[in-house]
């Protein structure tokens, strides 16, 4: 056949093969830079994710500095001394976790001076009290003196003048003593209210300071703020949930309480990429460990993207400094074998869900 006859052929061909995508099933279209369409594809069809209780409420390790009454510690690491069961059911006000309190060396000196204290203001108390009742028996024996030297003055015609006049000098000697006593009895209980009352402040300020760390103490034990379920959280470190005996820094989320047992799943979208992700859109959900599917719709989407590091709490990823948008998705059923904590990978939309 010549070159026209075959180009005539192609064209016909051409023709033939157009015509059949006319039929009732549109043809589907390509979005442009997709591998299809002969440009670069946008990012990766999977994302990484972890499955998380849909309301819940999330509590963290504590701060362990502390400043009372000069005694001070600080340190940015923290230890879960304990922890109850994951999956437990607790009411509110229930312990979920306990951490390491380093400041018991502190608790016995302050502790200690408090009692100290309270023991110099008892010994005040009893110290100025024997000291008043000494000044109260002078008191009285010095006035019981004036009144004898005043009788000595009244016995008139039986004494001699210069008896008479030794008599009335006894009386302004005794008068004087017992006003002189009565002035430093008064004088030593005023001086008693004002020592008791900065005994008693004394006291009153280490029971300050035993009331400070006691509740600095209970911030070491971390209740649950409503009724729930309790799920641990995952540690990206460790590469497992969290467990009693863990170390972890000061702010870390450790366990979550649950309001129900539903479970949905965050992941994150690179910043350059947030276009790709819309509310509302059919994402598919596949387990890391058991290979489960599971259909997902995307309920929310961060108004601003943070740092990869800090949103899987690991800053060793090497690529922790990037910035993602952090979406989460509802599960349409319920999963089997993700639970909260799991790691997953997250298939976004690009053909119709055709179950696992």
């Amino acid at each position: 056949m010549s070159g026209g006859g075959l180009r005539g052929l192609g064209g016909l061909l051409l023709l033939g093969m157009l015509g059949c995508g006319q039929g009732d099933e549109p043809v589907r279209s390509v979005p442009a830079g997709s591998a299809a369409a002969g440009g670069d594809v946008a990012g990766p069809r999977s994302l990484d994710g972890v499955v998380v209780p849909s309301d819940a409420t999330a509590l963290r390790a504590p701060s362990g500095d502390f400043n009372i009454s000069g005694y001070s510690a600080h340190s940015p690491w923290i230890e879960l001394e304990d922890l109850v069961e994951d999956g437990t059911h607790v009411v509110a006000g229930d312990e979920v976790g306990r951490f390491k309190f380093d400041g018991d060396q502190h608790r016995r000196r302050i502790n200690t001076a408090a009692a100290r204290a309270r023991a110099r203001q008892q010994s005040k108390v009893l110290d100025q009290e024997e000291r008043i009742r000494n000044s109260e028996t002078e008191l009285e024996r010095k006035e019981l003196a004036r009144r004898a030297a005043e009788l000595d003055t009244r016995k008139g015609a039986v004494q001699s003048d210069r008896q008479r006049a030794l008599a009335e000098m006894s009386h302004r000697q005794a008068g004087f003593e017992a006003s002189a006593t009565a002035r430093g009895l008064e004088l030593l209980r005023g001086t008693q209210a004002t020592e008791l009352e900065y005994a008693a402040a004394e006291v009153a300020r280490a029971d300050e300071g035993v009331a400070r760390l006691e509740g600095i103490v209970r911030h070491f034990v971390v209740r649950a703020p409503h009724d729930g379920v309790v799920r641990h959280s995952y540690s990206r470190r460790r590469n497992r949930k969290v467990r009693k005996g863990d170390g972890m820094p000061s702010g870390m989320e450790f366990v979550s309480i649950a309001k129900d047992t539903l479970v949905a799943v965050d992941f994150y979208v690179p910043e350059g990429q947030w276009k790709r992700v819309q509310a509302g859109d059919a994402v598919v959900v596949r387990g890391a460990a058991s290979g489960e599917r599971l259909p997902a719709k995307v309920r929310s989407i961060e108004t601003f993207p943070q740092e990869i590091g800090f949103l899987r709490s690991n800053n060793a990823l090497p690529n922790a400094r990037e910035k993602a948008y952090s979406v989460r998705a509802r599960f349409l059923e319920a999963p089997r074998s993700m639970r909260a904590g799991m790691e997953v990978t997250v298939e976004l939309a690009g053909e119709e869900w055709s179950g696992p």
